[in-house]
């Protein structure tokens, strides 16, 4: 039982009132049915890299995370760009407290909703950015985490922007984050394409298509049936008693995120040099 503790402890962490506050983890529309994503929480890609040699050829179960939209792009045609901005400002405010998500020695590499949003694009594109360039800023260095009189030091970029190339189809990836946007927060997944374009509204809870060159939108209606909503607790236990599959996500497919928040972390440690897949 400890054994697998750790093991889970490794592969693993997440905050639950993190999640119930985010709004890709409400009841949210799905193009085509259920959609799923992996949640491999190490600090970095080694330590996600170890959670699949220790899960492999064990009964570990691995919980996941749930993600808006499948891995259909009608009517796109080439898929030009691929487009995601989530805006904030909680940490707009000097007097913001600070929060585990800004201590990069418990929340590793991942900034802000980078790995979230990544896992979700994931979905739609089987494709790995060919290289990639970071730029982030940590506009206030330290922050007194609430009910606490010392300041703790800031380590994780309050915005940051992510610029890439897919290998595959050679579409632009072109990714903003930021804690420090004022007014009303954004959240917006954008894939552009020769033929058509996606839009998808997170907190509004629409998805949009318009054909090449128009101006108009039609809004792509989905049954009550393709709304999952959060269910990963109850997956978690179900596939604990039950022994149900893992259906949509695997974790090696998680360590694809944790490969892709290496690269920015190198590219921001190194003054956001260009950084090629490796």
């Amino acid at each position: 039982m400890t054994r697998h503790k750790d093991q889970h402890d490794a592969i693993l962490t997440r905050r639950r009132e993190d999640t119930e506050a985010h709004p890709l983890h409400r009841t949210v529309p799905e193009i085509a049915g259920s959609f799923r994503f992996i949640r491999t929480q190490g600090h970095n890609n080694k330590h996600a890299r170890h959670g699949i040699r220790l899960c492999h050829g064990t009964e570990l179960v691995v919980p996941c995370t749930h993600s808006p939209v499948n891995d259909e792009e009608p009517f796109l045609g080439d898929l030009l760009e691929v487009r995601v901005v989530h805006t904030g400002g909680q940490s707009a405010s000097q007097d913001s407290p600070m929060s585990w998500r800004q201590d990069r020695s418990r929340s590793g590499n991942n900034i802000l909703t980078m790995g979230i949003i990544h896992e979700t694009v994931q979905r739609w594109i089987d494709d790995e950015p060919e290289w990639l360039i970071a730029d982030g800023v940590i506009f206030q260095t330290s922050r007194y985490y609430p009910d606490s009189d010392t300041e703790a030091e800031v380590t994780i970029p309050d915005s940051l922007s992510v610029l890439g190339r897919f290998a595959g189809s050679g579409a632009r990836l072109a990714y903003h984050f930021s804690g420090v946007e004022s007014g009303k927060p954004r959240m917006e997944f954008r894939l552009n394409g020769s033929r058509g374009a996606l839009r998808f509204d997170a907190f509004q809870k629409q998805l949009f298509y318009s054909q090449a060159g128009s101006t108009d939108e039609k809004k792509i209606m989905l049954s009550q049936g393709q709304n999952r909503g959060w269910q990963v607790e109850a997956d978690f236990v179900r596939s604990i008693r039950e022994h149900s599959p893992v259906e949509l996500t695997s974790f090696d497919q998680g360590v694809r995120y944790m490969a892709f928040t290496e690269m920015v972390a190198e590219s921001l440690a190194n003054a956001s040099a260009r950084i090629p897949n490796k």
